[in-house]
């Protein structure tokens, strides 16, 4: 040591001496700081294990009761027993943590606790143990991912090793489950047959638990045969015995089954009662599975009662907390789970292998330190942090291609959702819109408008986090187009026009003379700020009015001005304090606002970012009370002189200027044959239907992919196909550009895409392709009128 200390002093006064002695100090503190922890004394380790069995047993008694206090003392047996390397001591503790996982049906992390238990209970030759490790994995297969045959063998392994040791309560608990899992199954004689097998089952004097337990599931297979009154007396039997047990998960699970039978009985008072009990108890101890089952069934029951407003408080709970159980795993990824512990184990293996080599080399190195040099030893350490330096850049650069990767797996899977989500909502909005122009009652339009109005605003949320996807995503680009700032004003106002009328709220658009008529500019986005701003206008505003208002503030170089875009209103106005929370994604301004007006909390933060990509943001002035004006400046440059090409453009895309009835009236006299291509047969006679009722005399012809559409092509004579882009075999876009190479009929024929991707630059892919026009799915009825009319009535371009 001394030899050390004296060349450090000596590499100190040398040049780079301060980093070297640094970093061979380090090395030896790290060295004899080792040292400390290779011998500890036996009494402190018995005491470590006296400790550790004793918060394990505590926590498997008490489980059902004390669930918390349970995790806390499991965790704490887990990380004594590891410090001292007690392998049953730690086992004992991962069973209890992945039975009280499962309990609060943390599915992932209850089965990473149970399969490493299990592995660890094999190499310790405790069947009673191993026992315990298997019933884990089969409760989590069950319940976490439904793979009930899965879990009966588990089961079945519990059943036949506690009868090679002869332990009769956990062989009678394993038929118990193994008799559950043949009712989950639809094998209700088995079921039967397996309870009635276990010992003692109906002598009162046997484990309380297995009783209730063997309750429950008569009460579950003589509710699925439909014999009510034999099932609630098993139920009441087993609620009593569990309750008493105070195993608290159990009751609740008894709970939710007394509730749901004395609702389907007509018995609301004592449903209610059931049903209150069980929510109190899961929402203390955070028995998830419980509490989603429990909320749906105090909806139901209120909705039963025509409680609405209690029904929908609860059904909003519900779906809050279905949605924090979307991530519940299922049997495929825990098969996958099962492969990467598997894998894992190894590992750990090869790094304890590696670990040993290291030791032993330490060891040697330890009888020739001494004999060499401490510069020599400097260097080598440095050696190994630029190694270290080398690997840290390479997994650097692994974790930016895995980024990279999930990067494009998100915007994939908006991509399918997209398309997933608005086909069946065409079919909501569609047919409701036809259902809507029949003869109903009052009541019912009041029910069908309803409907609409519900499916329209979930596509606007839909529509919102497509957006917002896009902008995190990086995938949203500025498309600039001449636009007429006046008509973009009246358009936009025009929109929420009847929102207005219904609350009597005064509208106003003012346009400044000065302000230029023309600019260009991404109309579309422009657009959506605009009506995101006055959406929200309409939203807080009970009286008084709301100004849109589009002035030239500043004339700028090359024929550039600036241009201010405000919205006012006389609503209810934002507190100072919130002025920049509004303004964060998923926020408004307090949660009493989101439950007042709804919302996704997404239309600023959205108009925010678009107006990034136009070298502007978002301003605001408010005060409580006195309403709120948001304003954005954006620099725009004039058109003076439309360009000719540009003209012929916006001509060619401007839709045909009559009303409804007037282009019905246009169209009624024709006499076209139209193909169909569509796929969902609910979207094929929603089309059907739009078509009949604008073109009563069309012929139509139906195609469900693209190789039937192109086989009615080539045998019939056709005036305009409607495509639809994914579609089995052969989609919309393979389809049209096989149609426009067959022959010249093919290259002139009007090819309209029906799409329900929602992304950018979906409208392009759609031209290139080949096709004509382009329209989303939910169908726009007003839309397809335009399209028919742009195309039937007015010649194509080639």
């Amino acid at each position: 040591m001394k030899h050390i200390f004296t060349y450090g002093s000596f590499l100190l006064k040398q040049w780079k001496g301060k980093l070297i002695l640094f970093i061979s100090c380090c090395s030896l503190f790290v060295f004899l700081t080792g040292m400390n922890g290779e011998n500890q004394d036996p009494m402190f380790q018995k005491q470590i294990i006296q400790q550790v069995d004793s918060l394990n047993i505590w926590a498997e008694k008490n489980v059902e009761n004390e669930i918390f206090k349970s995790r806390n003392l499991s965790n704490d047996a887990l990380v004594l027993a590891r410090s001292i390397n007690y392998e049953k001591g730690e086992t004992e503790a991962l069973i209890n943590l992945g039975w009280i996982n499962y309990r609060q049906d943390n599915y992932d992390k209850a089965l990473e606790y149970s399969l490493e238990a299990y592995i660890k209970a094999g190499k310790l030759k405790s069947p009673k143990i191993n026992i315990r490790a298997a019933f884990n994995i089969g409760a989590i297969y069950s319940d976490g991912s439904k793979d009930h045959l899965s879990a009966l063998q588990y089961i079945t392994y519990a059943y036949e090793e506690s009868l090679k040791i002869n332990d009769l309560d956990n062989s009678k608990r394993a038929l118990n489950n193994m008799a559950y899992l043949q009712y989950m199954l639809g094998e209700y004689d088995k079921a039967i047959s397996i309870l009635d097998s276990i010992p003692g089952i109906k002598d009162e004097s046997t484990n309380p638990l297995f009783l209730g337990f063997s309750h429950r599931t008569y009460g579950d297979i003589y509710s699925a045969k439909g014999e009510t009154e034999k099932a609630l007396e098993h139920y009441l039997q087993s609620y009593k015995i569990l309750k008493e047990f105070q195993s608290k998960s159990n009751q609740v699970s008894c709970n939710v089954r007394l509730g749901r039978l004395y609702l389907k009985l007509g018995n609301y008072s004592l449903a209610n009662r059931y049903l209150q009990e069980g929510i109190e108890i899961s929402l203390e101890h955070e028995y998830k599975d419980h509490i989603v089952a429990l909320f749906n069934e105090m909806a139901i029951l209120h909705a039963n009662q025509q409680h609405w407003e209690q029904a929908y408080r609860y059904q909003r709970l519900y779906a809050a907390w279905s949605d924090s159980l979307s991530n519940q795993i299922n049997s495929k990824n825990m098969g996958r789970m099962e492969a990467k512990f598997a894998f894992d184990q190894k590992m750990k293996e090869v790094n304890l292998e590696i670990k040993n080599k290291e030791l032993l080399a330490a060891e040697q190195l330890k009888k020739q330190i001494y004999e060499r040099n401490i510069f020599v030893y400097a260097s080598g350490f440095m050696l190994c942090l630029i190694i270290i330096t080398l690997i840290s850049l390479k997994r650097i650069k692994k974790a930016k291609q895995v980024a990279e990767m999930a990067n494009t797996a998100k915007s994939d899977f908006i991509s399918v959702m997209s398309h997933e989500i608005r086909t069946p909502l065409n079919g909501v909005i569609g047919f409701s819109e036809l259902l809507s122009s029949t003869a109903l009652n009052n009541e019912q339009k009041q029910y069908v408008g309803l409907i609409n109005q519900s499916a329209i605003s979930l596509i606007d949320i839909i529509n919102d986090i497509l957006d917002f996807s896009k902008i995190e995503a990086g995938k949203m680009k500025m498309e600039l187009s001449p636009t007429n700032l006046d008509l973009l004003g009246s358009s936009s106002i025009d929109l929420i026009a009847f929102q207005a009328y219904q609350k009597n709220v005064s509208l106003n658009f003012n346009i400044t003379k000065d302000t230029p008529a023309m600019v260009l500019a991404d109309e579309l986005r422009l657009r959506q700020v605009l009506i995101n701003l006055l959406g929200n206008a309409i939203k807080f505003t009970d009286k008084g009015a709301i100004e849109l208002k589009i002035e030239k503030i500043l004339d700028l170089e090359r024929n550039f001005s600036m241009i201010r875009f405000s919205v006012k209103d006389t609503g209810i106005g934002i507190s100072e304090h919130n002025k920049e929370k509004i303004f964060e994604a998923f926020s408004q301004e307090d949660n009493s606002t989101t439950r007042k007006y709804g919302g996704t909390g997404l239309g600023l933060t959205i108009s925010n970012r678009i107006l990034a990509l136009m070298g502007s943001k978002l301003s605001l002035v408010s005060e409580i009370g006195s309403g709120s004006t948001f304003f954005c400046d954006i620099k725009l440059e004039q058109l003076d002189i439309l360009p000719e090409s540009l003209h012929n453009d916006v001509k060619m895309l401007t839709p045909v200027n009559l009303t409804e009835q007037e282009a019905t009236l246009l169209l009624s006299d024709l006499e076209v044959n139209i193909l169909i291509a569509e796929d969902n047969p609910v979207n094929m006679l929603l089309t059907k239907k739009l078509v009949k009722q604008f073109i009563p005399k069309v012929k139509l012809y139906e195609a469900s992919d693209g190789e039937e559409a192109v086989n009615i092509f080539l045998k019939k004579k056709l005036d305009l196909i409607l495509m639809d882009i994914q579609m089995p075999n052969m989609n919309g876009y393979e389809a049209t550009q096989k149609i426009r190479k067959i022959h010249t009929e093919g290259s002139s024929l009007p090819i309209i895409a029906l799409t329900a991707s929602a992304l950018s630059g979906e409208k392009e892919k759609c031209i290139q392709a080949g096709l004509n026009d382009y329209t989303t799915k939910p169908l726009d009825k007003k839309m397809l009128l335009n399209i028919l009319l742009k195309h039937l009535l007015i010649p194509t371009s080639p």
